[in-house]
């Protein structure tokens, strides 16, 4: 039997657990990406795993619970195109670390995603907005907006400098919620 650590040919010579190792590799390869691709220059990573018939997302990037979220982020990232901004990934990061911790072992890309998928997109929110129209009047602009709140629908009317102030408005007094918008 082959050990699993054994240089070049075990199953986990080129794997990375640690929240630190995978997030100075997946560092390490966006740099060597933009700055450096004919040389192989990644932390924690002596030769290209795919030198030897290797792959990146299964052998080098490995999820449990004290994986990081620089190495989650960087499995979405490659294998599904997902780029988590830097805050959302943690957000994930930390869920994702918890399903594995839960179920007491290693995630497959497949499974993080899953989990990415199942927690994060396509969430129905107690507030949906079906229409909106708008007027512009006095300077300003008034909304007529159609909202279900918690499974009731109405319509409710506010004011603004914008658009989205206007909805804002409209929102805020017809359903008596207390928000600020912070960016948009």
């Amino acid at each position: 039997k082959v050990y699993d650590r054994q240089p070049y040919s075990g199953s986990l010579v080129f794997a990375a657990f640690s929240g630190s190792h995978q997030d100075a590799i997946a560092k390490g390869m966006k740099w060597r990406e933009e700055k450096d691709p004919e040389h192989w220059t990644v932390p924690y990573l002596p030769i290209d795993p795919m030198d030897i018939g290797r792959q990146y997302d299964g052998d080098v990037i490995r999820i449990n619970s004290q994986s990081g979220k620089g190495g989650i982020g960087y499995l979405l990232q490659q294998k599904y195109g997902v780029d988590l901004p830097k805050k959302f990934r943690e957000k994930v990061g930390y869920t994702v670390k918890s399903v594995s911790d839960h179920q007491h072992k290693e995630l497959t890309p497949d499974e993080v995603y899953e989990v990415f998928r199942s927690n994060f997109v396509n969430k129905e929110t107690a507030l949906k907005i079906t229409e909106a129209h708008y007027k512009q009047e006095n300077g300003g602009i008034t909304a007529t907006v159609t909202a279900d709140y918690k499974g009731s629908t109405a319509v409710y009317t506010g004011s603004g400098n914008g658009r989205l102030d206007a909805v804002s408005d409209a929102i805020k007094n017809g359903l008596g919620l207390s928000y600020s918008l912070v960016t948009y």
